[in-house]
């Protein structure tokens, strides 16, 4: 994922640009359209009455204005359980062609551009929040959101409200033994296919330090105690409001690994030569480079990971592994 700022201000002028552009989500999927080497790029539609302008994302290149928008309710029964949003394909949007389609962020951001994942990862963020935050937390009253989308005021109270993030740890475990042999423990989830393999992760708690949920989350789910982590990076992940923080944790020992049983199916200490086996066997499939536990392995494998890319099809399906 990309890691640029969109700039914040407000939306006014841009709702009166004929120029200004609008990233349509709808049920957390947007429309990409697909170029002839299966490349693609975010659909951004023009401002019309099927829209309800959510925030404004700030400006592209060109200084043209960015719009968030969502399909817009226009009667009492498109708040009815069940069906809130009108279909996609009826949604108002003007650019449609037989190379776009609707995809999640999961399924887009190994077509998209980095810039392009972005703007989709700020808008689904963004989009969440709203969805999810009609109400004043502390008391319960309806809020309402600021000129440019970035926050909400408490109708009743006036209090400001912004949207959360919620911080998780996510790291790739390894160790070295006397021999100077370096090796990465994976976990194999009880949710994923019994081939794929990925490192640790988890939310941080209350009144936690990041590094003491890396030694928390390890040891439940693979017994290992963790001596030392170093920071290497992190990842925005709005799913549905997460920041996924990433280190290279240093275990103690290589014996105690053990997986829980219950979330983690199977853990399994790999050299560089017995991962590369297993890869090359199809024995083991790992996360896709729009993930950052895919970039976790490879700073310790050291070159590029000798796995397949994932390629996603025109018609939306994957081919591969799911981030």
């Amino acid at each position: 994922m990309g890691d640029e700022a969109p700039r914040r201000v407000t939306m006014d002028s841009a709702l009166s640009d004929q120029a200004s552009r609008v990233l349509l989500i709808d049920g957390g999927r947007a429309r990409v359209r697909w170029d002839s080497t299966d490349h693609a790029e975010l659909v951004w539609g023009t401002i019309n009455e099927n829209h309800d302008v959510v925030a404004y994302l700030g400006l592209d290149d060109d200084a043209c204005h960015l719009l968030l928008a969502r399909p817009a309710r226009h009667a009492t029964e498109d708040l009815q359980a069940g069906d809130p949003w009108p279909e996609a394909s009826d949604a108002g949007d003007a650019e449609k062609d037989s190379e776009s389609s609707w995809l999640g962020l999961r399924e887009a951001a190994p077509v998209l551009s980095r810039h392009d994942s972005t703007w989709l990862s700020v808008g689904l963020a963004l989009m969440n929040w709203h969805d999810a935050n009609a109400f004043c937390p502390a008391c319960g009253s309806t809020t309402t959101p600021d000129p440019g989308g970035w926050s909400q005021t408490c109708d009743a109270e006036g209090r400001e409200i912004f949207p959360r993030t919620d911080p998780a740890v996510i790291c790739a475990v390894v160790h070295t033994d006397e021999e100077s042999v370096d090796r990465l423990l994976l976990g194999n989830s009880a949710a994923w296919p019994e081939d794929r393999y990925s490192t640790f992760a988890g939310f941080v708690e209350a009144g936690e330090s990041l590094e003491a949920a890396i030694g928390r989350e390890v040891y439940e789910e693979s017994s290992v105690d963790i001596d030392h982590a170093e920071y290497l990076g992190s990842q925005p992940w709005p799913f549905p409001r997460s920041l996924m923080v990433g280190f290279m944790a240093h275990a103690a020992s290589l014996n105690t690994a053990a997986a829980d049983g219950t979330e983690i199916r199977r853990v399994r200490w790999f050299t560089r030569d017995e991962l590369t086996e297993a890869l090359h066997r199809g024995e083991v499939t790992l996360p896709d480079e729009t993930s950052i536990a895919h970039h976790l392995i490879a700073a310790w494998f050291g070159e590029s990971l000798p796995t397949k890319k994932t390629v996603l099809g025109r018609a939306g399906t994957e081919k591969g592994s799911e981030n």
